[in-house]
């Protein structure tokens, strides 16, 4: 499963923690693939979504919450 669209920040930075499952995750026009116990720290301006693999994605996301910062960029992630 895919979210259907891309995000990114102005000026927060986010860290992923990969709980349990795997997948993939798209950085700017990069796709990595992630797993369990795997760490991710993205950096501000970088449009980031994920992707569940077949066993699912459970993840945790730290980050600031500045009001206004972020914004979507929808129908980002078409192509594998």
């Amino acid at each position: 499963m895919r979210v259907g669209f891309g995000h990114y920040h102005s000026s927060d930075e986010e860290i992923y923690i990969v709980v349990r499952g795997g997948g993939r995750m798209k950085l700017n026009d990069d796709v990595i693939d992630i797993r369990a116990n795997d760490a991710l720290r993205v950096a501000p301006t970088t449009v980031r979504e994920w992707e569940a693999g077949p066993d699912g994605l459970e993840l945790i996301a730290f980050g600031t919450h500045t009001e206004g910062d972020g914004g979507l960029e929808r129908d980002w992630w078409t192509t594998d």
